[in-house]
């Protein structure tokens, strides 16, 4: 069974007795059950009140081979998970289920991270300068593509 589709639109020919919904009085339980049912203002509503969570949950940690936008993302990933599963009738409030999957998540992250599947990939060092670091910018022409540019290195070295 699918659930119902919610939609607040605004409409030049809505009465104006009828309510728009104030989503910013509304409680973070009933933006879920708004969430759920396919309100995408309500998601970027808990999204916006909730990004200062998920930024503090995400900055005492560090993620090899990423860096802090990468954290937040997961966080907000986590995020977006609590706000489509939470179900109202637990005991927790969704502050606290938001917390939890939030830092699921990151921990989730940083674990795959450390594990010695990526340690190759975080601990390796190239043997090329990079393409873009701004010293070698002087090396592309305006007529020149990057792809030119590594073909003309790899031909030097034959």
């Amino acid at each position: 069974m699918t659930k119902p589709v919610i939609l607040f639109m605004m409409d030049s020919n809505r009465n104006k007795n009828e309510s728009i919904p104030d989503f910013q009085s509304l409680p973070d339980e009933e933006m879920c059950l708004l969430a759920g049912a396919g309100s995408a203002a309500a998601e970027e509503e808990l999204v916006r009140r909730y990004g200062r969570l998920v930024r503090a949950c995400a900055r005492p940690l560090f993620l090899a081979g990423g860096d802090s936008e990468d954290l937040f993302q997961e966080g907000m990933l986590g995020l977006l998970t609590a706000v489509r599963s939470f179900e109202r009738g637990r005991d927790a409030s969704f502050r606290t289920y938001a917390e939890i999957c939030i830092r699921s998540r990151l921990y989730s992250a940083v674990r795959a991270a450390q594990g010695s599947k990526h340690s190759p990939l975080n601990h390796s060092v190239s043997f090329e300068p990079p393409l873009f670091d701004g010293t070698n910018a002087y090396l592309f022409s305006s007529e020149e593509s990057p792809e030119d540019v590594i073909i003309g290195r790899e031909a030097g070295r034959n």
